[in-house]
């Protein structure tokens, strides 16, 4: 079963292929991360066309910056080391022999088809361009490339982006341009250009990178970014945790490391952190309420919340939270035992289930022009 949503399809100019003049090509989506100018981009450089700001272009991923920034499986010599093994011996080979050896996880993380489950959800609404924020070794990219034309793959990690691009050109995905670029305020692109944009587990690191905001304001700089690329009818599909999800009250570990911390006050969280992480708490998830009047605050239409199960990583299933019937399946389906689906149906029963769960999908639509 997978819960889905319908709108009107939004008719978006559709894009041509990458023009090639002299080797050098022009895109008309990509934008100067300072004056949103088109950008042409070269073998191993790429300038503005406006303000003639230059960057480079390393193993065919266009770089904005090459600062220290790495977060990953693996460290970033280490990924380096398989981006040297995939280009020898193959990238599914390289997977399954030897970074699953060093990480159970990078098997499923790489290769589940359920990686790349929320795409219905997506439809009708977008088929040309999408964003892949926070893309790393291009699990959820590669899916994308099956159902749209041009594909963003945008991380800050070079040395994940450098595995991406190894992945694709084996598997001849033309349709995929690696970007590696670290500021969420600033992003490489001109103004309405992108029928979606997807990030999977990525929101909640923001605030993290801008250690001098208030949290809120990160997040509400970050939108209003995202609406801005976004084309009219566009939809952004984010998936992350819910601050007041069950496990949390219980003790379990969301992105940030601190148990408990999640559905204690922020102030709290943040002495917490520092006391035992050695680290201000930074990494945080929201509530339903909350991404909803943040979503709307940014200008989206109604967000739709669905509830992953098992987790966004590789769900089982997408449940609409606001159908009743979808959820009823869900707890149905879920695969633990009787007690915890009677304790699904009785939150259900009082409408707090949607308030209750550990993650959420958010679908959130640009309205038209």
């Amino acid at each position: 079963m997978t819960a889905s949503t319908a709108a009107s399809h939004v008719d978006v100019p559709k894009p041509g292929a990458p023009e090639v003049h002299g080797g050098v090509t022009s895109d008309d989506a990509l934008g100067c991360p300072a004056c949103h100018a088109r950008i042409e981009i070269g073998a191993s450089s790429a300038r503005c066309t406006n303000c003639a700001a230059s960057f480079d272009v390393h193993d065919g991923v266009l770089c904005t910056h090459r600062e220290n920034v790495f977060m990953g499986e693996f460290n970033a010599s280490r990924m380096m080391d398989f981006v040297r093994l995939a280009r020898e011996k193959g990238w599914r080979r390289t997977v399954r022999e030897s970074m699953a050896a060093e990480n159970r996880a990078t098997e499923t993380i790489l290769m589940s088809p359920q990686r790349g489950s929320f795409m219905p959800l997506l439809m009708p609404h977008a088929t040309r361009r999408v964003l892949d924020v926070g893309a790393g070794m291009g699990a959820v990219s590669m899916q994308l490339s099956g159902m749209f034309e041009q594909v963003y793959s945008l991380d800050q990690a070079f040395e994940r982006l450098a595995f991406l691009q190894v992945i694709a050109d084996e598997e001849r995905r033309g349709g995929i341009r690696t970007l590696c670029h670290r500021d969420v305020f600033r992003l490489p692109f001109q103004s309405g250009v992108l029928d979606a944009v997807v990030m999977i587990g990525v929101f909640e690191y923001f605030p993290a990178s801008y250690p001098g905001m208030a949290i809120e304001q990160v997040q509400e700089r970050a939108l209003a970014e995202l609406y801005r690329v976004l084309a009219p009818g566009g939809v952004l599909f984010m998936a992350t945790k819910n601050r007041f999800g069950w496990p949390y009250w219980l003790g379990a570990k969301d992105n940030s490391g601190v148990r408990f911390g999640p559905p204690l006050p922020r102030a709290l969280a943040d002495l917490m952190s520092r006391a035992l992480l050695r680290r201000p708490f930074r990494v945080v998830t929201d509530s339903h309420r909350s991404y909803d009047a943040m979503l709307r605050r940014a200008g989206f239409g109604q967000p739709k919340f669905y509830w992953p199960i098992v987790g966004y990583q590789a769900p089982k299933c997408w449940v609409d939270l606001d159908d009743e019937r979808a959820v009823r399946q869900g707890i149905a389906d879920y695969p633990t035992g009787t007690a915890k689906r009677s304790f699904f149906s009785a939150l259900a029963a009082v409408g707090a289930l949607k308030h209750a769960v550990p993650n959420f999908g958010i679908l959130a639509r640009k309205p038209p022009a």
